[in-house]
């Protein structure tokens, strides 16, 4: 998935101390230990080579010596020696996420780790934090979350009244859940809808009056959702915009000279189509191949009207 630039701040402010404590590693060793690319660590150190105190000259920059890719060094790292300490406010937001998490668990094995990496993190932290950030029951996504999160457990349909941003209407699905997720603070709701056999994503803030409804099974025809394919297109330029405008749901990026190859998670196609139409520039949906048909028919439709248009003005 793609990294916001709070991501690569984070990563920046703490890869000098890091680097300080452990000197003479290579870019490939670093990036191992960061989760990352050795082209973007390499872009990071080009990146805090420029960076320092107020006054900015040679005196003030961070000196890091980056030039060999197999040894590197930071020799002056200014004030940013050592790691960043968590503020109270900071500490106590992390155990209330974890508790949050935990409840929100779909399985035991989930909730299991959360809970053992909460009981580390609270080891560490001071008793007063933690006395200010025990909660009995955590909400997020309100009832809505503890309904689908219900249903989920006991293999039950969801049904709800859903607002369309596409269409701008409402209507009452009854959809069988697969997955609920949170991106950036939006919980969304994966699942099978069964009026138009295929897979939708619903935004949980759009769902009202959620309840449970009846047992379900996938039919023989369907698979479940971990294993449906994501669509995959191909932008010219515009898509370092796209991506930066979407990039909460896409799980892949790759560049092919001036073009981006960008991979979804689940999402849905008629929201898809409509975005495709309008973006500038190249445009290709790679798969999957209806998806491409549609996409094609759609633009041809579209070239149809304009020439239609430009006869009527002649």
């Amino acid at each position: 998935m793609p990294e916001s630039a709070i991501d690569r701040v984070s990563r920046a402010l703490d890869l000098i101390p890091f680097l300080v404590a452990n000197p003479g590693l290579s870019i490939s060793e670093i990036a191992q230990e960061f989760s990352s690319t050795e082209a973007q660590i390499s872009s990071d150190l080009s990146l805090l080579h420029m960076c320092g105190l107020p006054g900015y000259s040679h005196l003030e920059l961070l000196d890091i010596s980056y030039e060999d890719p197999e040894f590197i060094e930071v020799v002056d790292p200014q004030v940013l020696d050592k790691p960043r300490s968590l503020t109270s406010i900071e500490a106590m937001s992390l155990v209330l996420g974890l508790q949050v998490l935990k409840q929100m668990a779909s399985n035991p094995e989930q909730a299991k780790s959360i809970g053992e990496l909460s009981e580390r993190i609270s080891s560490k932290l001071d008793t007063d934090v933690l006395n200010r950030v025990l909660v009995n029951e955590a909400v997020v996504g309100g009832s809505t979350a503890s309904v689908i999160n219900t249903a989920l457990r006991s293999t039950r349909s969801v049904i709800f009244t859903y607002y369309s941003a596409i269409s701008d209407s409402t209507q009452i699905r009854e959809v069988w859940p697969q997955e609920l997720i949170f991106r950036n603070g939006i919980g969304y709701l994966n699942a099978f809808y069964p009026e138009s056999t295929e897979y939708r994503t619903f935004r949980l803030d759009r769902i009202s009056d959620a309840k449970i409804g009846e047992p379900f099974s996938l039919p023989a025809n369907q698979i479940a959702l971990e294993d449906t394919y994501s669509p995959e297109i191909k932008i010219g330029p515009y898509g370092f915009f796209f991506c930066e405008l979407h990039h909460e749901i896409i799980s892949e990026i790759s560049r092919a000279g001036e073009d981006y190859l960008i991979t979804f998670n689940a999402v849905n196609p008629d929201w898809l189509l409509r975005t495709l139409t309008g973006i500038p520039g190249n445009v290709e949906v790679l798969s999957p191949p209806e998806l491409a048909t549609a996409f094609t028919t759609r633009i041809s439709a579209m070239k149809s009207l304009y020439g239609y248009a430009q006869g009527i003005g002649r």
